[in-house]
């Protein structure tokens, strides 16, 4: 069985979010405040690359649903909902049932058109959505950039590229110095600074090591500097405190 379940905790109940029969979710992210959720769901009665979908927003208060996004869109990736913030979400197309990305779009909820931020070319791994939901950190690989001795899977990010979310137009470019890659990142509650984990090539293992974390500082023309750094271990996850 599909469904969500949701907890108040303060109030000692749970309810259950279910998906129209034949139907199944995929994803859901809550809003900053935690009082509305976004979910994909699929129409798995269908059958090949491309099958109907539907974008459904709930207000967890008192459960009632609204219709987002979608329908019966046979040619179209499904939009997956990755991030929220303000009143923007962040979607990636995926085709649902073969792990297959497509494009990154956003959708304001003051306005039911989404908007194409990249194709799937554009980018590689998680795109960041700032805390108000006005830029998206864009992880981009610039393969020539790479080491010579680098060939594991998915090529990793060596540049972050300020993007407009609502006009999807980028700003500016952030590079990670010669060698070294940006493997992580996470916004600071200012929503104007970007804290990522960097990857320094070790030519002995042939392979990144995560000892270093740097602070980028979004302007017109970008600015880094290496913030924290570690002899030993390797840095593997960021999050940020919600206080700053």
């Amino acid at each position: 069985q599909n469904l969500i379940e949701a907890r108040d905790f303060g109030r000692g109940v749970a309810w259950r979010i279910q998906p129209e029969a034949g139907n199944a979710i995929f994803m859901f992210v809550l809003d900053p405040a935690g009082t509305r959720l976004v979910y994909l769901e699929v129409n798995m009665q269908v059958t090949g690359h491309r099958v109907p979908w539907w974008l459904v927003g709930v207000d967890l208060a008192n459960g009632q649903k609204q219709l987002l996004l979608g329908g019966q869109h046979p040619d179209e990736a499904a939009l997956v909902p990755i991030a929220w913030s303000g009143e923007t979400l962040l979607l990636q197309g995926v085709a649902p049932f073969t792990g297959e990305q497509a494009a990154l779009w956003t959708l304001s909820l003051q306005d039911p058109q989404p908007k194409l931020v990249a194709d799937e070319t554009a980018y590689v791994g998680v795109p960041r959505l700032s805390p108000d939901g006005v830029w998206i950190a864009l992880p981009v690989s610039d393969p020539p950039a790479l080491p010579r001795g680098y060939a594991a899977g998915e090529p990793p990010a060596t540049e972050l590229t300020l993007m407009e979310a609502g006009a999807g137009a980028a700003i500016s470019t952030v590079s990670a110095p010669p060698g070294h890659i940006f493997v992580d990142a996470v916004w600071g509650s200012d929503g104007r600074r970007l804290w990522a984990i960097e990857g320094a090539w070790n030519e002995e293992r042939k392979t990144f090591d995560r000892k270093a974390m740097a602070e980028i500082m979004f302007t017109f023309t970008g600015a880094q500097r290496t913030a924290f750094a570690i002899s030993a271990g390797e840095i593997t996850t960021l999050a940020a405190c919600p206080n700053g």
